[in-house]
């Protein structure tokens, strides 16, 4: 995960992408819940993120909603809530 972030620091969406893909499948191996669900939605948010910077709209979307999925009912931080609310303004 954090070769993915550093990659995103620097622009490196495509790398960012192929290290969360990779990250995606080791987290269910390492984590149990809620701290699979956490990992998994910051991967599918960073995910989106990289989507975003790639110009591919309809993917982020997919994944920024796959991220909120994962973690619902888990947190009740202000900023999932705004996240939420850009993709279904969107």
């Amino acid at each position: 995960m954090l070769i993915g972030a550093t990659c995103i620091n620097i622009g490196e969406y495509t790398k960012a992408l192929k290290s969360y893909s990779l990250s995606e499948k080791e987290i269910p191996e390492l984590y149990g819940e809620p701290e699979m669900n956490l990992k998994l939605s910051a991967i599918y948010l960073n995910i989106g993120i990289c989507y975003i910077y790639l110009n591919n709209f309809t993917i982020s979307e997919k994944y920024l909603k796959k991220g909120l999925f994962q973690i619902e009912g888990l947190l009740g931080n202000d900023i999932i809530y705004r996240v939420y609310f850009l993709v279904n303004v969107a």
